[in-house]
């Protein structure tokens, strides 16, 4: 299967479209800060050597900074907390879908 098209029926299999879907960033109190796009899908080889997870990249600029916790949500999913300290060292990741991790 063409990993493209891998990405687009993933996604459209967890409920949200993918490429384009909108990634909300919201301070403590739920207050909108910023939006953007999720960026085209690329699909990752498991253990198996099929597609087995498939990431939309997306990136964020010009958040107000100095707040404590941040909410970051994806299409209508619900807002995963991060704190300032987590976001500023590592990169944040949403997971849709059925996972083992």
């Amino acid at each position: 299967m063409n990993r493209g098209r891998y990405c687009h029926l993933l996604a459209h299999a967890c409920g949200t479209k993918g490429q384009g879907a909108q990634v909300t960033v919201t301070g403590p109190h739920g207050q909108q800060l910023a939006t953007a796009p999720l960026g085209p899908g690329v699909a990752d080889n498991g253990s198996s050597g099929t597609a087995e997870e498939c990431r939309f990249p997306f990136t964020i600029g010009h958040v107000r900074d100095g707040l404590s916790v941040y909410g970051l949500s994806v299409s209508h999913r619900g807002i995963v907390d991060f704190s300032r300290a987590d976001l500023r060292h590592s990169t944040a990741m949403l997971i849709l879908g059925d996972t083992d991790y």
